[in-house]
């Protein structure tokens, strides 16, 4: 049986238990009214004395199941306790663990995002520098030629295009936009 359904079946008994106790406590408060009267009776009473005997035993036996009773739901309710305790820490240690596993897997991809963005680093220098050498090429052809070509060196080297600005490079620079550098 699992943590779950014997956890379920003790709530059950203890619920059993709990409405049997109300009806013993019941038929007690009863008994007890019935051997008050009787024993309000002084000199006449309707009873005979073996019956106000086994009344009096009848009260004494249902105050003795109360008394039971009520223990066997209090170790109920602390083994439910029990039960419940050591499903929350043994949640705690499967979260904790769960934790570690994704804080592992986090600092693995960190070391391989960090690795491509080193890795780039390089092709990026050397596009602006091309980038500012052709610039300085067009300046210095229009010079000569007296045509602008700004526009067109403008799109010529811009590093994205319209057409290749997918989801995926829209949400890698998007998502290197919102990253902030902590200590």
């Amino acid at each position: 049986m699992s943590e779950i359904e014997n956890l379920v079946a003790l709530k059950s008994t203890k619920a059993q238990l709990e409405v049997g106790l109300i009806y013993l406590k019941r038929r007690h408060a009863e008994l007890e009214r019935q051997l008050a009267l009787v024993q309000g009776q002084r000199g006449h009473p309707r009873l005979h004395p073996d019956a106000l005997l086994q009344l009096q035993r009848t009260v004494q036996d249902h105050a003795i199941q109360i008394e039971r009773r009520k223990r066997e739901i209090q170790e109920l309710e602390e083994r439910i306790q029990a039960l419940q305790s050591q499903s929350e820490r043994g949640d705690l240690q499967r979260l904790s663990a769960e934790h570690a596993e994704v804080t592992r897997q986090i600092g693995e991809l960190r070391e391989r995002i960090l690795t491509v963005l080193r890795e780039l680093a390089g092709p990026l220098r050397q596009y602006e520098e091309l980038a500012e050498r052709k610039g300085y090429l067009a300046r210095a052809i229009a010079e000569r030629t007296g045509r602008d070509q700004a526009y067109t060196n403008y799109i010529e080297s811009a590093l994205f295009r319209q057409s290749e600005y997918d989801d995926d490079v829209r949400y890698t620079l998007e998502t290197l936009r919102r990253q902030r550098i902590v200590a």
